[in-house]
C-alpha cells in the first residue's frame, strides 16, 4: 500500500539519521524574573559545547525587563528575543512556537528552573528513541525556605514520576520537548489556549488536546530540571491558593471540552463535591495517629474540590494576573 505524502513526511520526521542534525531550540517564557533568567541562561551556556541549539525567549513584560539580561549573555548563546505584548503565559508560548519556523524540536523550560547537566542532550535523545510527538521530564523542587510539613507531605510540590517511556495522559510545559517537524508533517501545530493564559492550565489543556488527536508524549527520567521555589511560595496560604487554582483549571478544561453542557457541569459538580467532602472528612479524623500523615493530602483534595465548584460560578484564581 502506498503511503500518503503526509504519512511519508511524518515517518521521515521520526527517522532523523543523527539526533543532532535536527534544529533544536529551547523556549523560555519570562515575566520580570531577571535573576532566574540569568541563572537559566548561564546553565544553558554550559551545555552548548556538547551540541548546537538556540534559545528563544518570549518576554511578556511590556517594559522588556528581560532584554538587559539577554544582551549581557548574548555572547554565550544564540538567543532569539521576542517581546510579547498580550498578557499571559499561553500567548508567550504561542509566540515561541510561531517563531520556530526553522526548528525541528522546541524544548520548553521555565524561567525559575535550572537544567541538570546533559539535560538537553538527554531530552533530544529520548525523543529519538521514542519517535513520538513529545517528551516530558521530571522537576525537582529546591526551597528557599522550608514549607510547612503538611504542605510537603500533601504533595503540593511533588513532581510526578513514571517509568521510562511511559505514555503520559497530559504534561506540563516546564520540562517538555515538542517534535515540531512531526506535528507539521501531520497537519499543523496546535496553539495554547490564550483564554487560559491568566488562570493557568493552558499546558494541561494543550497536551491533552494533542494526545486526544492521536499523538503520544512519553516520559523520560534522564532529563531533570530543578525549580527554585521562592520563600513567598513556601507558605500555607500560597499552597492552598495553588490547590484551589488547580481545581479551577481541571474544571475549566472539562467544561470547555463539553462546551458548557449539562453533562460537563454535572461532572464538575459531582467531582468537586466528592473531593471537598471527602477531603474534609479525612481531615476531620487526621488527629488520629494512623491518619496524621494524610492531613496534607486531605487539605489539597478538599481545596481542589472547592476550586472545581468555584469554577461553576466562574470564580477563579488568576495566578498570572497583572
Amino acid at each position: 500500500m502506498n503511503s500518503s505524502p503526509k504519512e511519508t513526511a511524518a515517518h521521515d520526521a521520526c527517522q532523523l539519521p543523527d539526533t543532532w542534525h535536527a534544529r533544536v531550540a529551547v523556549g523560555i517564557a519570562t515575566y520580570r524574573r531577571p535573576d532566574g533568567l540569568e541563572w537559566l541562561l548561564s546553565a544553558l551556556a554550559s551545555q552548548i559545547s556538547a551540541n548546537p541549539f538556540e534559545v528563544v525567549v518570549a518576554d511578556n513584560d511590556p517594559l522588556e525587563s528581560a532584554r538587559a539580561t539577554i544582551d549581557r549573555l548574548s555572547s554565550l548563546l544564540r538567543i532569539r528575543y521576542l517581546q510579547v505584548s498580550t498578557p499571559g503565559i499561553a500567548a508567550a508560548r504561542n509566540a515561541i512556537i510561531q517563531s520556530a519556523i526553522d526548528v525541528d524540536y522546541i524544548v520548553f523550560i521555565d524561567d525559575d528552573e535550572i537544567p541538570s547537566p546533559g539535560w538537553l542532550s538527554n531530552m533530544v535523545e529520548a525523543q529519538a528513541r521514542s519517535g513520538q510527538a513529545g517528551v516530558a521530564g521530571p522537576v525537582r523542587y529546591v526551597y528557599e525556605y522550608p514549607p510547612p510539613r503538611w504542605v510537603h507531605s500533601g504533595g503540593f510540590f511533588i513532581s510526578p514520576d513514571f517509568s521510562e517511556g511511559f505514555s503520559m495522559p497530559h504534561a506540563a510545559t516546564n520540562n517538555l520537548l515538542l517534535n515540531l517537524r512531526l506535528l507539521r508533517a501531520k497537519g499543523g501545530i496546535p496553539r495554547f489556549d490564550e483564554a487560559l493564559g491568566i488562570t493557568g492550565g493552558s499546558d494541561t489543556d494543550f497536551t491533552r488536546r494533542l494526545i486526544r488527536s492521536g499523538e503520544t508524549i512519553v516520559w523520560t527520567k534522564t532529563a531533570e530540571v530543578i525549580e527554585i521555589v521562592p520563600a513567598a511560595r513556601c507558605t500555607a496560604r500560597w499552597a492552598i491558593r495553588r490547590a484551589v487554582r488547580t481545581g479551577n483549571n481541571a474544571a475549566q478544561i472539562v467544561l470547555r471540552a463539553d462546551t458548557w453542557s449539562l453533562r460537563g457541569r454535572t461532572r464538575v459538580f459531582v467531582g468537586g463535591i466528592l473531593r471537598l467532602l471527602g477531603g474534609s472528612a479525612e481531615l476531620a479524623v487526621s488527629w488520629l495517629p494512623l491518619a496524621q500523615f494524610r492531613a496534607g493530602r486531605s487539605i489539597r483534595r478538599a481545596c481542589r474540590g472547592w476550586g472545581m465548584l468555584r469554577e461553576l460560578a466562574a470564580v477563579r484564581v488568576t495566578e498570572y494576573k497583572r
